[in-house]
């Protein structure tokens, strides 16, 4: 049996049939194929059956004993989770200062609706905590919702990585329901915030076997630019990324550039909501994987490429 972490058996399968088949074990490749069912009809049931189990509205795999906690949104980073889940759970219970996760900032370990139940000492002790942060907002980014992804991962990063009267960065374990700090303030829970940078707000993942660079940004709105630099296989100097906003001629510029890249580029820009006026890219357009997005892609590895679009 194939243990799974919030439904990604799926996935764990695939991969480790991808690796024995890369590795020359045939052998392995069916042993991974029948191991775990993945045909679409089934996948979908395995999630539908768990979609406001016991009741529980726009809620996935809800307990029994109103305990919501925020391993509900965990499986959002799924690639087979269901999007319209998704965008029900986000807006009924991410948004939702009342009864949901969105606390003096996001996301509260637990939702208020369950905390007048749930008062022991470690139910107070881990109001806000680091790794479940990161697992609730991957899945955000994952599902497509750049929007809403963006705003509430800056909101956390401001509220929960920055202590406002020491005037430092800090990475506490956890913050109590009252907002007083608990445990290591320096925590390595903390260390899946940085791929909400590279994974989440730069979209970035490369794969030296398929020779392919994909971004898919998601820069947050009041930000005018933002850059990274990247190793990638055995070349010496880094590769450059770079994506920047400005406001001309009564509608927006946005474009992403990258710079010194070994492999193949695909490139997928966030258009806002907005109408595009105009692309310009010496790429190939190609299908964006997200609404409210345009993407263009190389045929061939290219040391140098470029997506710029004008949106009103």
């Amino acid at each position: 049996r194939l243990g799974g972490f919030a439904m990604n058996e799926f996935e764990v399968a695939e991969t480790l049939e991808k690796m024995a088949a890369l590795l020359g074990h045939d052998k392995d490749v069916s042993h991974w194929s029948e191991l775990v069912r993945r045909e679409p009809k089934h996948v979908r049931m395995m999630f539908d059956q768990r979609w406001e189990v016991n009741g529980h509205k726009n809620f996935f795999l809800g307990p029994k004993n109103g305990m919501f906690m925020t391993n509900a949104f965990w499986s959002m980073r799924s690639k087979h989770f269901p999007r319209e889940y998704a965008e029900k759970m986000i807006n009924a219970w991410a948004l939702n200062r009342e009864d949901g996760f969105y606390g003096e900032f996001f996301p509260l370990a637990m939702a208020k609706r369950s905390m007048s139940k749930f008062t022991s000492p470690p139910d107070l002790d881990f109001g806000y905590t680091p790794d479940t942060a990161y697992f609730t907002l991957d899945g955000m980014f994952r599902q497509g919702f750049p929007k809403i992804a963006s705003e509430l991962t800056v909101n956390h990063l401001e509220n929960y990585n920055y202590h406002e009267e020491w005037g430092v960065p800090v990475a506490p374990e956890a913050y109590r329901r009252d907002l007083t700090l608990f445990g290591d303030q320096y925590s390595n829970f903390n260390a899946g915030k940085i791929l909400l940078f590279l994974e989440g707000l730069f979209g970035l993942s490369y794969s030296l076997p398929e020779q392919t660079l994909s971004l898919r940004e998601a820069m947050p709105a009041p930000w005018n630019w933002m850059e990274l630099e990247v190793p990638i296989g055995e070349k010496t100097d880094r590769t450059k990324i770079r994506i920047e906003r400005q406001n001309k001629k009564g509608g927006l510029s946005k474009r992403i550039s990258v710079e010194n890249c070994p492999l193949k580029v695909k490139l997928e820009l966030w258009t806002e909501e907005k109408k595009v006026v105009s692309s310009d890219s010496p790429l190939s357009e190609i299908k964006a994987s997200r609404p409210h997005s345009i993407a263009f892609e190389s045929s061939a590895a290219t040391a140098k490429a470029a997506l710029s679009v004008f949106l009103k």
